[in-house]
C-alpha cells in the first residue's frame, strides 16, 4: 500500500518551566487558534504524518513558526507555512 502524508495542527500549552502541560490537536487551524488556554504560553506548530493503513504511522514531523523544515527533514508546504508565519507572535 502507498503511504502519504497527512497534517494536523497543534497548540501546545508550556508553563513557566518550558514543559508542554497539555496540547490541542486538530486538521483546521481554526479549531485550535486563538488559543482556549490563557493560563499557559501557547506554541503553535504543524505536525506532518507519514504512513499508511497497512503499516500504520511511519514517520512524524514537527514544524514551528519560521521552520522552513519538519524536524524529520521535510519541506514545510508554502501554505502551512504562510499559516505558521501569521501565528508567530
Amino acid at each position: 500500500m502507498k503511504s502519504k502524508a497527512t497534517y494536523e495542527w497543534c497548540c501546545e500549552y508550556v508553563d513557566s518551566n518550558g514543559d508542554i502541560v497539555d496540547c490541542d490537536f486538530s486538521e483546521k487551524l481554526s479549531d485550535i487558534y486563538p488559543a482556549r488556554r490563557k493560563d499557559y504560553q501557547p506554541t503553535f506548530c504543524l505536525i506532518r504524518n507519514y504512513g499508511n493503513d497497512d503499516d500504520g504511522l511511519l514517520d512524524r514531523g514537527y514544524a514551528y513558526a519560521t521552520e522552513y523544515y519538519f524536524d524529520s527533514g521535510q519541506k514545510v508546504p508554502s501554505p502551512k507555512f504562510n499559516q505558521l508565519l501569521k501565528l508567530q507572535h
